[in-house]
Order: structure tokens, then sequence, then C-alpha cells
């Protein structure tokens, strides 16, 4: 890895960090952020959704989240080493969301709580970018229809969590960002521990790719399909809600924004990445 992209991937981790920090102050501890995210799940998960419907979703997000691990690991063939070192920035990732969020970070009351208090930042969001970036970070072929692959899966996860509702907006954002930097983590390690292990091994490392500017029609394809998914999530989420006899109006005031936004950022991110880094050739000497 060179000096230039070290510093670029130093600069992702910062500012997913600085990020994420401020997201967390704002939204959790304004009244003004508080008002925003509860007016997107104004009504409580069994209000919304039936209690079967509610199992089933939860259910069904773990089952398609396990798929997607299946098939990642597959589809690597054997670049085990790589895969292993996502893996970890995956777990630390979940791990950590669920420390921060039950041991260390808090919610003052400031507004009327319509979900179960502290819930910053989402552990499921996490896995979901997590296994997503995963995706576009170890495939050597069909790049095209792995990141939509890899957006397709975040924006499905992020938009459920805040249907369901899981969690606030706020809260799946934070699993994005918490997500996004663990990895830029391990990007940095990553070299340092195959540089230990010996070229011989074969493991193979990965580089930050060219700047956003040489990729700038392929930038604005990436914003069109975060742009429709968001889209689609709204109008899955109607069809949804007819199976409570609920319209979308009844879902909160801010309900259809804020989902469209979760699906928008996370697949959009997924995106941005996909086109920034490009893996490199595995040494096989």
């Amino acid at each position: 890895m060179s000096s230039l992209e070290r510093r670029r991937w130093l600069s992702l981790v910062a500012a997913c960090a600085g990020l994420w920090v401020v997201l967390y102050l704002l939204a959790v501890h304004t009244r003004t952020g508080q008002r925003l995210d509860e007016a997107a799940v104004v009504h409580h998960r069994y209000d919304r959704t039936s209690d079967s419907d509610a199992r089933f979703l939860t259910h069904s997000m773990a089952l398609f989240l396990g798929a997607v691990a299946v098939v990642v690991a597959l589809y690597v063939g054997p670049r085990w080493f790589q895969l292993a070192s996502r893996v970890v920035a995956v777990a630390a990732a979940v791990l950590g969301a669920g420390v921060l969020r039950k041991n260390v970070l808090t919610r003052p009351s400031l507004t009327f709580d319509s979900l179960y208090g502290q819930s910053y930042p989402s552990g499921h969001a996490a896995a979901a970018m997590g296994l997503a970036l995963t995706m576009v970070l170890v495939s050597r072929s069909h790049p095209v229809a792995t990141r939509v692959a890899a957006m397709t899966l975040v924006g499905v996860i992020n938009g459920l969590i805040v249907f369901i509702p899981m969690h606030r907006p706020s809260d799946v954002i934070g699993g994005d960002l918490l997500a996004l930097a663990m990895f830029g983590v391990v990007a940095l390690v990553l070299p340092i521990l195959t540089a230990q292990l010996g070229s011989s091994a074969g493991f193979g490392s990965t580089e930050v790719g060219p700047d956003l500017g040489a990729n700038s029609s392929q930038l604005g394809r990436v914003i069109a399909a975060a742009l429709a998914l968001a889209g689609a999530g709204i109008g899955a989420s109607a069809l949804l809600g007819r199976r409570s006899g609920l319209t979308l109006g009844q879902f909160g005031p801010g309900f259809p924004v804020a989902q469209a936004m979760v699906v928008f950022v996370g697949a959009a991110i997924v995106g941005v990445v996909s086109l920034l880094v490009r893996p490199m050739p595995e040494v096989t000497s």
C-alpha cells in the first residue's frame, strides 16, 4: 500500500468516525434530532406490523443475511485470508455496536419515546453493510453485478429495519458508518499482516483505486441506482403495510422520507466504495 493510499484510508476512517459522533450528538442529544427520528417511527412496532408479521420480517432478515454470507464464502474461492479479515471487521462492527448501544452511549429523555430508549447504533445495519462491503472488496469478477447485489442487500435490510421498526433512522446510518470505519481499519492493517506472512502465501490485498473524478459516469449510475432502490423501498413498504391494514400515512409523517434516506445512504456508500477500491491481483509465486 502506497503512502497516498494509506492517507486515503486514514481519511476515510477519520471521516466516518467524525460523522458517526456528529450524528449521535445531533440525533440523540438534541430535542430537534430526537423529534425528527421519532417522526419516522411514531407507531410502535406492534402498531405498525402485527406480531406475526414482525417475527416473519425479522426471521426473513436473518435468513437473508445468512444466505448472503454463504454465497460470499463460496464466491471468493481461494481468497480465504481476505475473507477472514473482512469477517473480523463485520464481527467487530456488530459487537462494537452492541457494546456502545448497551454499555457506553446514553439517550436523554428530551421528547416522546416511541421505541425503547437508547438504540444507537444498529448492529443489524452494521452487519448488512459489512457483508455488502465484503462482496465488493473480495470480488475479482462481475464488478457491476456484484455492486448491484451489494447495494440491494444494504437497501433491503436498512429499509426493513426502519419499516418494522427495529431502530430509528439515525441508528441505521450510525451502523453503516461504524461498519465502514471498521473496514477502513482492516484495510490499513491487512498489508502489514500480509507482509509478515510473506508474499508466497498468495494472500493479496486491496488498494484504494482512482479518484471519483475518473469514474464520474459510473458515479452517476451509482447515485441513480441508489435513488431507484429508495423509491422501490417505499413501494415495498406500502405493499407490506397492506398486510396489517395500514397505509403509508399511518406509518408516521416522516416514515417515507426516513426510509428513502436510509436506503439511499446505505446503497450509495456501498456503490461509492466499490468505485474507490479495486482489489490487487494475488501473488502466487
